[in-house]
C-alpha cells in the first residue's frame, strides 16, 4: 500500500511540473533572491505569468529547481521552472483571491512567504 501512495505521489508532482506557460503568453518581469523571495516588477499592472532568473541560485538540474520551487507553492502561485535556460516561471492564480488585488498586495503577499531571517 505504501508503495502506491507513493507512485501517486510522484506522478501527481511530475504532472505538475509537466504544464508549460501558454504559448500566447509574454510574462512580464520578476526577481528572485537566494532565500527565493519573489518581487514583481513594479513598473507594470499585474499580469498572470512572470519569468525570472534563477542562474545565481546554482541548480545543477530540473529536478533539483522544481523540487525547490514545488515546496513553494500553493493555492495562490505556482512555478514552472526551466533550469535549461535558467528561468522559473510563476503564476499568480488572479482567480483564487476574494476579490480582484493589485500588483502591490501580491508583492506583499509574497513577501509573507519569504523565510523569517
Amino acid at each position: 500500500m505504501k508503495n502506491i501512495f507513493v507512485a501517486a505521489s510522484l506522478l501527481i508532482t511530475t504532472a505538475g511540473f509537466s504544464q508549460s506557460v501558454p504559448e500566447d503568453v509574454t510574462p512580464s518581469a520578476a526577481t528572485v533572491s537566494s532565500t527565493f523571495c519573489v518581487e514583481l516588477n513594479t513598473g507594470e499592472a499585474v499580469t498572470e505569468w512572470y519569468v525570472m532568473n534563477i542562474a545565481d541560485l546554482g541548480f545543477t538540474n530540473q529536478e533539483d529547481a522544481q523540487k525547490a520551487f514545488w515546496t513553494r507553492a500553493n493555492n495562490l502561485i505556482t512555478y514552472i521552472v526551466d533550469h535549461s535556460q535558467n528561468k522559473a516561471f510563476i503564476h499568480l492564480h488572479l482567480d483564487r483571491t476574494p476579490v480582484p488585488q493589485d500588483l502591490t498586495w501580491w508583492n506583499n503577499y509574497l513577501a509573507t512567504l519569504c523565510p523569517a531571517e
